[in-house]
């Protein structure tokens, strides 16, 4: 038998080894340890950046989007609102427009309708005047109270009496303030006023609707107060389809 021969060693080599091969062991457990923990803070780091990642993407932004989708949204609705007004305004327009636009009484048209609405109306005073019917031409200078006397002398019935015309001041007045009175009801009216109304609305509704720009006039004595005063010429006058005026004369008695 053959005995393998081990040499003998003395005993500080011996320790000498046992510590080398120990401090080997513990720097390859360091060095697992490094790994792992560094495989690990790679992980870590790895999901950490992935989650960064993660947020960073279209997350935040995404929901960003989603806002501008709405404020976009949002701001087209607004636009659409905005286009509606516009669809108001041209509605708003088109009803202006066809009332400036209807068609106006030619002069016979004028004169028939003006003395079916005036028949049996008096305007009320201290004496009651009728309304006659009137239409004269155009008289060929821009209509206003300072031109009423020069203007309206075609249509003006002298009264023996009274104050020539040429010698008269005058108002020019709504159409209201001389139409109001008839046209608007108030708490005392009796039955019969609430009839009459009927008919005045209708004289109105000629030259509020078939008689183009509607003009109204007071003629008169000037008071010191500055108002028209004692016997006083009204004239309510619109234009025909030939340019022409038509319209009312009538008389109120204010002293």
């Amino acid at each position: 038998m053959r005995v393998a021969h081990i040499p003998l060693l003395s005993p500080w080599i011996v320790c000498l080894t046992l510590f080398l091969v120990a401090c080997g062991a513990d720097k390859g457990a360091d060095r697992a340890g490094g790994a792992a923990d560094g495989g690990g803070a790679a992980a870590d780091g790895g999901a950490t950046d992935g989650a960064d990642g993660s947020d960073g993407s279209a997350g935040a932004d995404g929901a960003g989007g989603s806002d501008g989708a709405t404020d976009g949204g949002a701001d087209g609705a607004d636009g659409s609102t905005d286009g509606g007004e516009g669809a108001d305004g041209a509605t708003d327009g088109g009803a202006d427009g066809g009332d400036d636009g209807a068609a106006l009484l030619d002069d016979d048209g004028a004169l028939s309708a003006l003395e079916i609405a005036t028949a049996g109306l008096w305007y009320t005073s201290e004496s009651d005047y009728p309304l006659d019917v009137i239409i004269f031409a155009d008289p060929g200078v821009e209509l206003s109270a300072e031109t009423a006397t020069t203007a309206l002398a075609p249509a003006y019935s002298y009264r023996e009496g009274t104050m020539p015309l040429a010698e008269r001041a005058a108002d020019e007045v709504t159409l209201g303030a001389v139409l109001d009175r008839y046209t608007v009801e108030q708490d005392w009216w009796d039955d019969t006023m609430r009839a009459d109304a009927e008919r005045w609305r209708a004289l109105r509704d000629i030259f509020e609707l078939q008689l183009g720009a509607p003009r109204a006039f007071r003629l008169g004595e000037r008071a010191s107060s500055g108002d028209i005063f004692r016997d006083v010429d009204i004239f309510v006058i619109g234009r025909t389809s030939s340019g022409a005026w038509a319209g009312f004369r009538t008389v109120s008695i204010e002293t």
